[in-house]
């Protein structure tokens, strides 16, 4: 623009009696409106995404700067957004056989100059003889091109026979360029919008069906729970002769009747924790608690969990343990899983349970080690997926316990890691801020 500027200064100081420089400042301020209006559009272009208005925009700049009669623009693609110059811009009528000269100009996919409508051959006789009919006498079109497909077409036309010069092409061409641009970003932003909104109603059905998944395993739960409890209670009384006397062998069943219907109940217990935090119904309740309080419940059920005699434990317990704040009964049952889980995946060896501060972190750090099978290095990954079980002939589980503790830490801002060799034991640790944020 300031070269286009520089120049019609320099002619304007020439001699105004020559005919030339008026020609010239003529063409100067020609071009001048033909890069301004080029400059506007593309601004708006790079903040709308009204493809209407852009346009209406294209369009009446069309009909302004190359002085025609009649405009119109039309995107023909069939997957695209149709549309038009807007109804206070004389439209081109389409001919008789139904074809539209946008229609045609996207068809030849170049910029086509017509004098005489009535004498040109590139048009049908129907078409010839309705637009001369309708008044129109000389029609300037440039398709709308992305990548070399033309997608639709600007279509000028004029009541008074012209003859359209190269740079009046050129600009109808550039006009054409950005209204293909306008298309195509309204069409991806469309097609964008129509993909969030797919992902949003995916995304609320997804939640739907685990409320649903939720509720329906919390009644399931209940009508299981209900009859469990009365089967442990029961065994319990008999076994320990509350309501008669009971032979040692008789005992010993109704133990094991007890311990498989807690075993059971705690399965319950897991797949309904998994469905609650699928639905987001699980909720923190911070309290300060006392950690050796918590590994004393712990070792309570180790105690009562291990009756293997070639499994020991070990506990390695850092002295003056800070209070933490934090939900007291997730982290107990976080460290119960990790320990049943040691339990079942070491036959015979030992467990290490440990807890120590990360003074410099404020952070607790708990760690349970088991010198058993370990688990291979490409099922790491997955180990807190739920239903995975790496080793599933190994012990009897539903793959739920990893899946729960990974949930519970990072509603509890805590960091889990494992380290595994097979053969050689699994080491799961995972640390815990002094006080939930």
């Amino acid at each position: 623009m300031d070269l286009l500027h520089e120049l019609s200064r320099s002619l304007s100081n020439l001699n105004s009696g020559h005919s030339l420089p008026a020609v010239l400042q003529r063409m100067v301020a020609q071009k001048q409106r033909e890069v301004k209006a080029l400059v506007d559009i593309n601004h708006a272009l790079a903040g709308s995404f009204d493809c209407e208005a852009l346009f209406s925009r294209v369009a009446a700049e069309a009909k302004t700067i190359l002085g025609l009669d009649g405009v119109v623009l039309r995107v023909t693609r069939e997957d695209a957004v149709i549309a038009a110059s807007p109804s206070s811009t004389e439209r081109c009528q389409e001919n008789a056989d139904g074809d539209s000269l946008s229609c045609l100009v996207a068809s030849l996919n170049r910029p086509l100059a017509i004098k005489d409508i009535s004498a040109d051959q590139t048009l049908s006789r129907p078409c010839r003889e309705l637009m001369t009919d309708l008044g129109w006498r000389s029609m300037l079109g440039a398709p709308l091109r992305t990548r070399d497909e033309a997608i639709g077409a600007l279509v000028g036309c004029s009541r008074i026979e012209r003859e359209f010069r190269p740079d009046e092409i050129d600009f109808i061409s550039a006009l054409a360029d950005q209204a293909a641009i306008a298309a195509e970003k309204c069409i991806l932003y469309e097609a964008a919008q129509a993909k969030t909104a797919e992902a949003q109603k995916l995304a609320g059905d997804l939640h739907q069906a685990h409320c649903a998944k939720a509720k329906f395993m919390s009644a399931v739960s209940h009508e299981l729970r209900t009859p469990l409890q009365v089967i442990i209670g029961t065994a319990d009384l008999l076994k320990d002769g509350i309501v008669g006397r009971t032979a040692e062998e008789q005992a010993h069943f109704l133990g094991a009747i007890a311990n498989n219907a807690e075993a059971l109940d705690g399965l319950i217990g897991n797949v309904l924790a998994v469905a609650r935090s699928d639905a987001k119904q699980i909720r923190i309740e911070p309290s300060t608690v006392d950690v050796d309080e918590i590994m004393c419940n712990v070792l309570r059920y180790t105690t009562r969990i291990n009756g293997n005699p070639r499994l020991q434990f070990s506990w390695d317990i850092e002295e003056s343990l800070p209070s933490i704040t934090t939900d007291a009964g997730k982290l107990e049952e976080i460290l119960k899983h990790l320990v049943n889980n040691a339990c079942k995946f070491t036959p015979e060896g030992r467990i290490d349970i440990r807890v120590a501060t990360l003074k410099p972190r404020q952070r607790l750090e708990f760690t349970v080690a088991d010198s058993g099978i370990g688990i291979d290095a490409l099922d790491l990954d997955k180990i807190y997926e739920e239903f995975y079980q790496a080793n599933p002939t190994q012990a009897a589980g539903m793959g739920l316990g990893l899946t729960i503790v990974k949930k519970y830490l990072d509603l509890m801002q805590g960091e889990i890691s494992v380290v595994s060799r097979l053969g050689r034991g699994t080491t799961f640790s995972f640390t815990l801020p002094y006080s939930i944020g």
